[in-house]
């Protein structure tokens, strides 16, 4: 039992310190975010839905494994070795792929439900231009390694617009309790780095 638990531990550790000091990490982590905020507002049905959460978790996954690798690699010290390249690329590779996959996808759920979405759209703009203010707001966090103080208090201001989101606009509540809590780790993590760099 003990080991399980260590095991779990280690897993949320490797989870923190990407979140923390993996800026590509963080990218992928915000665009997640965006997602999920996103089949609150617009039901995609729970196929779709399940689709979604399934690109994203892949993405994140490949992600770490190319994190991975790159540590592995860089802590040889045969930084311009060709077999470290190759398989510095061959990570790459896995990423890009998973990440035009997951696009095709997300493109076809998108056009199949055009008319839907555009619906959506029109009849809750106020949720939309949240998700889009929530997005630029988290950006530069996801790009700068020394988070700024005012930096930090943004996002807070963006949880707490989150919570507001979940008073006013109905969806799926399962949706909702995960961007929430996909939200609040990206917030923990920013604010772990902003002590990390002080």
């Amino acid at each position: 039992m003990k080991d399980l638990v260590k095991s779990f531990a280690f897993a949320l550790d490797g989870l923190a310190d990407a979140l923390v000091f993996e800026r590509n990490f963080r990218v992928l982590w915000l665009v997640g975010l965006v997602v999920l905020i996103s089949n609150y507002i617009v039901d995609f049905g729970s196929s779709n839905q399940i689709i979604f959460l399934l690109l994203i978790f892949l993405i994140l996954a490949l992600e770490l494994l190319n994190s991975a690798v790159e540590s592995c690699c860089d802590n040889q010290g045969l930084a311009h070795s060709s077999l470290i390249k190759k398989a510095k690329d061959f990570a790459a590779a896995t990423v890009f792929l998973g990440a035009c996959f997951s696009v095709i996808i997300l493109s076809i759920i998108i056009y199949d439900n055009y008319a839907y979405i555009c619906r959506q759209f029109v009849s809750q703009k106020y949720a939309f231009i949240y998700v889009l203010l929530l997005a630029l707001a988290n950006f530069y966090l996801c790009i700068t390694n020394k988070p700024s103080g005012s930096a930090l208090a943004l996002i807070v201001l963006a949880l707490a617009a989150h919570v507001v989101l979940g008073i006013f606009f109905t969806g799926n509540i399962l949706f909702l309790s995960l961007s929430f809590l996909w939200h609040l780790l990206f917030i923990i993590s920013n604010i772990k780095l902003y002590y990390v760099n002080r």
